[in-house]
């Protein structure tokens, strides 16, 4: 009885603490789940412009320092908006100094949605004077849409005329690429429904639709 009545503890225990290795794994993946999900927030410390009108004999207005000053922040989840909102961020302090000269904005993001970072790009690619480089910083990470962004960092001669590729990565910094996916999950049948049988001049039919879809990475 004694043998049968400890036998049962072990299994009550080992119950326990199963259920609560579990509840513990599930707080944790919620909590990445949460920092994940967070929307993105842009701002702009023009730390870099700062230093450079402090002292433009140690700081060099195209290279950035280690630890970098950055000039303009994206951080988080790329969401619909993230793109005026760089924009007019980005106005507020290339409006204070002369046009040639190169912004640094610092990229912190996982992703998100892939047709406000490509905005966000075009922004980026079309700002010659002053212009806006792309850096990932130490440890930090800038994946997906985050590195369509990346990309698209540039600087302009003295004459604001021609743009060469800007861009810095450093060691333990991490760009991670990969293609747009559908999460087809966010819509409801009829939506889809909807969107499938939509009318279309398009001579590809449905597959030219689905087609787009990743294209355009919607769904991603």
């Amino acid at each position: 009885m004694l043998a049968q009545g400890a036998g049962e503890l072990k299994m009550r225990a080992r119950s326990t603490l199963t259920l609560f290795i579990l509840a513990l794994a599930f707080s944790v993946d919620l909590l990445l789940l949460m920092s994940v999900a967070q929307a993105a927030d842009i701002t702009a410390p023009g730390l870099h412009r700062k230093a450079f009108t402090a002292n433009e004999n140690e700081i060099d207005k195209y290279w950035p320092t280690d630890p970098v000053l950055c000039d303009l922040v994206l951080e988080g989840e790329i969401e619909e908006g993230n793109a005026a909102s760089l924009e007019q961020k980005f106005q507020t302090i290339a409006g204070e100094g002369s046009i040639f000269f190169t912004y640094f904005l610092c990229l912190r993001s996982t992703g998100g949605d892939l047709r406000e970072a490509v905005k966000i790009a075009q922004f980026v690619m079309s700002s010659r004077s002053p212009s806006i480089a792309t850096i990932i910083e130490d440890g930090q990470t800038c994946a997906s849409a985050c590195a369509i962004i990346f990309l698209a960092g540039s600087a302009a001669d003295s004459g604001g005329r021609r743009a060469s590729p800007h861009r810095f990565l450093h060691p333990r910094g991490r760009l991670l690429i990969h293609s747009s996916q559908l999460d087809l999950g966010r819509l409801s049948d009829k939506d889809l429904l909807a969107i499938l049988t939509k009318p279309t001049t398009d001579p590809r039919g449905l597959r030219g639709k689905i087609v787009d879809l990743y294209k355009d990475g919607r769904f991603a």
